[in-house]
């Protein structure tokens, strides 16, 4: 009877190679995460101006800016003025809504026509 001999079993070396590619994997990986984004140093700060120079330059800025705000609101203010000068006159009963005239008689808001 011919009885082949039993082959041996390479798991044990299967099982060592795999660990190791697992290894390596995870540390490529590792690498990739962490080593290569590390932030740029930061550059090192402006040297402050002299505190007089830096003063004026503040005063000077807030001034402007305070100007602009005035010239800002100014601006609003004439524009809604000229908004209620073009609107007519209204009794208090009266009410324009979606362009539609509506008169309060009693408790009830009644279509006038357009406004």
């Amino acid at each position: 009877m011919l009885i082949s001999k039993p082959r041996r079993s390479n798991r044990g070396a299967m099982f060592w190679i795999v660990c190791l590619l697992g290894l390596v994997g995870i540390v490529v990986v590792a690498i990739a995460l962490f080593g290569r984004d590390r932030p740029e140093p930061i550059a090192p700060a402006p040297a402050p101006a002299a505190p007089v120079a830096q003063a004026v330059t503040e005063d000077a800025s807030m001034i402007a800016q305070e100007r602009r705000r005035q010239a800002y609101l100014a601006e609003i203010r004439a524009t809604r003025e000229m908004a209620k000068r073009e609107q007519p006159q209204r009794k208090p009963n009266e009410k324009c809504i979606g362009g539609v005239l509506y008169l309060k008689d009693g408790s009830e808001w009644k279509q006038q026509g357009p406004c």
